[in-house]
């Protein structure tokens, strides 16, 4: 099996964010769209086998929770294999070439935000026409869910709680998740979704992945001294 060392990792990663600066945008938007339909596409999966075991729910919920984890990887498989432009890894990739010089600023800012709307747009399509309109969880036990007051505070508190203090939270999957709820139903507003969730959960991937990823891997590796 190949091994890399990890400068020559993120040195491939630095040539991998030159080439994604160098894409077209409408090569980053379809690109986009693909790869947030590849992560909508695995929390599909993730919902009915996760979701659809109540019984397992009530009497091992980390059972139930290790299920659903183990079944959303395949996404982001599908975007690594594919090529797909993932806003989430973006972040990270494209820093080494901007500290490096190799890209500019303006080049990283626009392969972000066109990726990021490719992302959203392929995430609400799954949403939609695939998971909405067919009906798939439109139903019990998917929709068993007791719409209370604890109910709301866990679905607006802890998701940001968990962003800030450990980082779970994933713009691209829950673009997917929260407008799948609701399209279904859910007493969450469009406003809340974008104010409450997807906006510091956005702000907090950027930082994760550009500060924590890509310029510490690039100040460690490629830094000239």
């Amino acid at each position: 099996m190949a091994f890399r060392s990890p400068k020559e990792t993120v040195r491939e990663v630095d040539a991998v964010g030159c080439a994604k600066a160098n894409l077209s945008w409408s090569q980053l938007l379809t690109l986009g769209f693909l790869a947030g339909a590849f992560i909508a596409s695995d929390g599909l999966p993730a919902i009915v086998v996760g979701g659809g075991v109540p019984g397992i729910k009530a009497n091992n919920p980390g059972l139930q929770k290790l299920i659903f984890g183990g079944v959303f990887p395949v996404g982001l498989m599908l975007v690594v294999i594919a090529g797909a432009e993932l806003f989430t890894g973006n972040t990270a990739c494209c820093i080494p070439a901007v500290l490096s010089k190799d890209i500019s600023w303006t080049a990283c800012a626009r392969n972000w935000g066109l990726s990021y709307i490719g992302n959203f747009l392929g995430s609400l399509f799954v949403a939609f026409f695939l998971t909405y309109l067919t009906g798939l969880v439109a139903k019990n036990p998917w929709l068993d869910i007791p719409p209370d007051v604890i109910s709301k505070i866990w679905g607006i508190w802890f998701p940001i709680m968990a962003f800030v203090t450990l980082g779970f939270e994933h713009s691209v999957a829950n673009m997917f998740f929260i407008p799948l709820g609701i399209f279904l139903g859910a007493d969450v507003t469009w406003g809340q979704f974008f104010i409450t969730n997807l906006i510091p959960v956005t702000l907090g991937n950027i930082v994760g992945g550009a500060f924590f990823v890509g310029c510490i891997y690039w100040y460690l590796y490629l830094k000239e001294a």
